[in-house]
């Protein structure tokens, strides 16, 4: 590429439209994105008129990064300078401040009500409960995980024997994190036939992803069981009841499957963090959170404590091998299963798949 070189004040470089025109890129004005997917990108003359710039200075490594000592080598990491890396805290941070937040002991407790926030479907009065399915038919290594599960949830009482007169069906689906790995979910579409809907308003995904465009440092936080950190309102706990072949319960924790479930952790979410989203640093949807810094390390550790003091207050825990602390865009990263890139961002199939 050659470049007439002159005083741009505000930008790096001003791509002109000969350039625009060989390379013909897809671009997407209000996502900010440009994608190189042209046919001279896809099928480049060799040598490429645009030829890759490579580096051949070893950086240093990931693990040499975040240790609290001086660093040996001379040239940091690549998007990183030596002034950010002295200002990182150590790698056991946060965990080390919040201890309580990754508990697992205290994380498999039956949380608190909380007035005002507890789950109570509201069924229609007009029409009778929800009819009756006959039981799942559920493989010998699905009746082991039952086994497990009704096991451990009511050591943990966030299930109870019911004598309900509703019983939606326990099956299991493979979980987001790790396909090999099944989660235990209710076929709760009867009931939903029957509940009343709750309009609470969904944030606007365009608008969600535009706002993570343009910050320096980034963080993810994922709730360990999100809607289980929620209690089902006293008294209503007969509604959620589901059978298979150890019997019938009912849970005194949010569950997943119910359709109001996503807008009442949304309500409860936003009046928790309202502050947050509106200083504008906190970004949400449902049950994932990231964080974005437009400034510098010590911003972004503030930035995180404050949030991470806020889900202790509300005994609210996390899980660690979910989370991201300090993300810096310098090349794409996945944040919120949202693809993030340098002064733009861009869905990524999955987040797709996800609100489909």
């Amino acid at each position: 590429m050659s470049c007439l070189v002159f005083s741009t004040k505000t930008v790096d470089i001003i791509l002109g439209l000969d350039w625009l025109s060989y390379h013909n890129p897809s671009i997407e004005w209000d996502l900010r994105s440009v994608t190189f997917d042209g046919y001279a990108c896809q099928h480049p003359i060799d040598p490429h008129l645009v030829p890759v710039v490579v580096n051949s200075k070893t950086g240093i490594r990931t693990d040499q990064i975040l240790v609290n000592t001086p660093i040996q080598a001379s040239i940091p990491p690549p998007g990183w300078s030596a002034e950010e890396l002295a200002s990182l805290p150590l790698p056991t941070w946060p965990k080390d401040q919040f201890p309580d937040l990754f508990d697992q002991e205290k994380q498999d407790k039956l949380p608190s009500h909380r007035p005002g926030f507890d789950f109570d479907p509201v069924l229609k009065s007009d029409l009778p409960l929800p009819k009756h399915r006959p039981l799942f038919r559920l493989s010998p290594f699905q009746r082991k995980l039952t086994d497990e599960y009704i096991d451990q949830e009511l050591a943990s009482g966030k299930i109870v024997p019911s004598k309900s007169p509703i019983a939606s069906n326990l099956f299991f689906v493979p979980k987001g994190d790790d396909p090999k790995e099944l989660r235990p979910c209710v076929d709760y579409r009867e009931l939903n036939n029957c509940t009343v809907d709750d309009r609470y308003p969904m944030p606007n995904i365009t608008a969600l992803i535009q706002q993570l465009a343009g910050g320096d440092y980034y963080a993810k936080v994922d709730w360990r069981k999100a809607y289980n950190q929620i209690r089902v309102k006293e008294g209503s706990e007969w509604k959620l009841a589901f059978q298979c072949h150890r019997g019938l319960f009912q849970p005194t924790v949010m569950p997943f499957g119910p359709k109001t479930a996503p807008s009442h952790m949304q309500r409860f979410v936003t009046w928790m963090c309202q502050d947050f989203l509106a200083e504008g640093w906190l970004i949400n949807l449902l049950d994932d959170f990231i964080i974005k810094t437009t400034g510098t390390v010590a911003d972004h550790i503030t930035h995180i404590t404050r949030y991470l003091t806020r889900l202790m207050q509300n005994h609210i825990y996390i899980k660690e091998s979910k989370c991201q602390w300090f993300v810096k865009c310098n090349n794409s990263s996945l944040v919120m299963t949202v693809t993030t890139g340098v002064g733009n961002v861009m869905l990524d199939n999955v987040f797709n798949c996800g609100l489909s």
